[in-house]
């Protein structure tokens, strides 16, 4: 390439040789011998050819194969000594920062927010940013030599190990999906790599003849179309299909399985069949807020926002959500004109603040209507009682701020759910009323106590709620603090709060922390208000310290997993104590020199 500064990567000359390393592999993973000698014959090749065509700089590296070989330091020592080139490991993220780059120079800044796609012999390597430098870069043990081999050994593979290899692949890449979704969606997707142009031309995009500059697409309902088909061929018959070289033909159904679950997963995808196969596999009660689908369905539409929304498109997304199988829906019903008006007129401090309560507040204005979630409860009843789903009454007017706890919006809303609490329960429709929101610790009790009041004892699902509001990467806490006080005083269900609140969208160990979170003060407060055998657990807990009980403690921790694991990062692993007291440990020394006697419940 001529790499000045800014330039796009188009090659001057290329040379190239398929060596699927990947492919070639021991049982431990390590290269075999055809393969090092493939590799240190095509370096050897290679220098020869830039030499011929008077490169001036070569740069060397190598990536997933040798990088995860056991043996690639010896690889990489049998090329040095063949060819007297020195190859450098690339990391997989250094791979996937590269790989940003080069998409980034050929599409240029007006592409804006990119999201790179490589799916290589050995990894995926992933992408996302709007600057040339990504926001977001990794790398993930799914490339399609590697999957073929341990996942999909016979010709043509099996259903099971199809669908089992798709399964695994979602759940290793919805590790770090967090990494992307959380920089919002991407203006262009770009997929790099040749399992993407095989995908393509299967599709119908044009090929290489026609030249790097015609444009080749490849949709995600291509993707899903195909998978199923290719994994019903054989091996020489994939080869027959346009864009598909032989020696790529083995390992393209696991490439498409790769690519079904990026293109789907990194994207938002069906929301439909996201919505199907979450309840599908989901071992407790799944809930839905239908307004965010309805608001999806309206951005799909050239310059479209949730202001072109029709009452009979949001009744029909509910519907759709109730013969699935959701067991509840949120719905901001209580938002009114009144209520609305009141919001206008009122000097809060933190504005609206739920999502579904801005986009009605934002269409009564624009329209000068009534909300259509008030005007037309009765259909929102007759849909919840035919398929026995529950409604929980939004609080779109819930304070964000602790200073707008208890102002005058958020109790006319509450009034507002009150009376359709009422109207559900004569319907025989159940009903739950969600809760704040932002409340300082001394208003919490009075805040469930008020929607005890005003709705009829129904059951009170509260969003932390947050103590203060200073506390942007600690919000689990603050909502756990909360949390444990309105369960104390009489809230019926929490809503996690994860670390990321208020910051970005949480990933999988932010929820973790956040359930976690919730659970301690759903427990603190079971315990609080005397509910039979709430505090036995904590009382087995403490017996086992007392005994210095490791596994006993572990068998009764919230989290064993996090137990477990701090106990053995400490260099007393091996020990009867903890590295906290080590030999002054105080337990340990009351046990040596007081009597046993059973501890007993106070």
């Amino acid at each position: 390439v001529d790499a000045h500064v800014g330039a796009p990567p188009t090659p001057a000359h290329s040379i190239k040789r398929e060596l699927r390393l990947a492919e070639l592999l021991e049982d431990d993973g390590s290269i075999g011998p055809a393969g090092i000698d493939n590799l240190a014959s095509f370096v050897s090749e290679a220098l020869a050819e830039a030499e011929d065509k008077g490169v001036e700089e070569v740069f060397g590296f190598a990536t997933s194969a040798i990088r995860d070989a056991p043996n690639g330091e010896e690889a990489l020592a049998r090329v040095a000594a063949t060819s007297g080139a020195t190859l450098e490991i690339l990391s997989g993220e250094e791979e996937a920062r590269l790989t940003f780059l080069a998409a980034r120079r050929w599409y240029g800044w007006s592409a804006g927010r990119l999201l790179v796609l490589d799916i290589g012999g050995g990894s995926l390597e992933v992408g996302s940013g709007q600057d040339e430098e990504p926001d977001a870069a990794f790398s993930v043990p799914l490339g399609a030599g590697r999957l073929t081999r341990e996942f999909l050994p016979e010709d043509p593979p099996g259903k099971g190990a199809v669908k089992e290899l798709r399964k695994h692949v979602r759940t290793a890449f919805a590790r770090d999906l967090g990494k992307v979704t959380r920089m919002g969606p991407p203006d262009r997707v770009v997929g790099t790599s040749k399992t993407f142009r095989s995908l393509a031309r299967i599709a119908g995009a044009a090929p290489s003849t026609e030249g790097q500059y015609d444009r080749r697409t490849l949709k995600h309902a291509d993707v899903q179309d195909w998978l199923p088909r290719l994994a019903d061929m054989s091996e020489s018959d994939r080869a027959e299909l346009p864009g598909v070289s032989g020696g790529r033909a083995r390992q393209l159904v696991a490439g498409a399985v790769v690519a079904d679950a990026v293109m789907d997963l990194s994207t938002g995808g069906d929301l439909e069949a996201i919505r199907r196969e979450i309840i599908a596999n989901s071992p407790v009660m799944v809930g839905t807020v239908p307004i965010y689908q309805v608001s999806a369905e309206c951005a799909e539409k050239e310059g479209g926002n949730i202001l072109q929304m029709t009452a009979d498109q949001f009744f029909n997304v509910v519907e759709k959500h109730a013969v699935s199988g959701v067991d509840f829906i949120t719905v901001h019903c209580g938002v009114t004109r009144a209520v609305v008006d009141l919001v206008d007129a009122n000097t809060r401090v933190g504005g609206v603040v739920s999502r579904g309560g801005a986009m009605l507040a934002a269409w009564i204005r624009e329209h000068g209507e009534e909300n259509p979630l008030y005007t037309g409860f009765d259909r929102l009843l007759e849909i919840c009682l035919e398929h026995d789903m529950t409604l929980s009454l939004g609080d779109g007017l819930r304070p964000g701020a602790i200073a707008d706890a208890g102002d005058g919006p958020q109790v006319a809303e509450l009034v507002v759910l009150g009376e359709l609490a009422r109207r559900s329960r004569k319907a025989g429709v159940q009903v739950m009323i969600e809760g704040p929101g932002h409340v300082p610790l001394h208003k919490v009790a009075a805040q469930v106590q008020m929607e005890k009041d005003l709705c009829d004892g129904a059951p009170f699902y509260v969003l932390g709620p947050l103590t203060t509001d200073i506390s942007p990467g600690y919000d689990h806490i603050s909502s756990a603090i909360g949390g444990a006080v309105a369960a104390m005083s009489g809230a019926d269900f929490l809503c996690y709060v994860t670390p990321a609140e208020h910051l970005r969208l949480p990933d999988a160990a932010d929820v973790r922390e956040g359930v976690i979170g919730a659970r301690i003060a759903a427990h603190s407060g079971d315990i609080a208000k005397g509910i039979p055998g709430a505090a036995d657990r904590d009382l087995a807990m403490s017996i086992s310290r007392k005994a210095l009980d490791w596994e006993g403690m572990f068998a009764q921790a919230i989290d064993p997993v996090r137990a477990r694991q701090f106990r053995s990062e400490g260099d007393g692993m091996s020990h009867e104590v903890c590295t906290m007291c080590g030999k002054f440990c105080s337990i340990h020394l009351d046990n040596l020199t007081k009597p046993e006697s059973e501890p007993r419940p106070s």
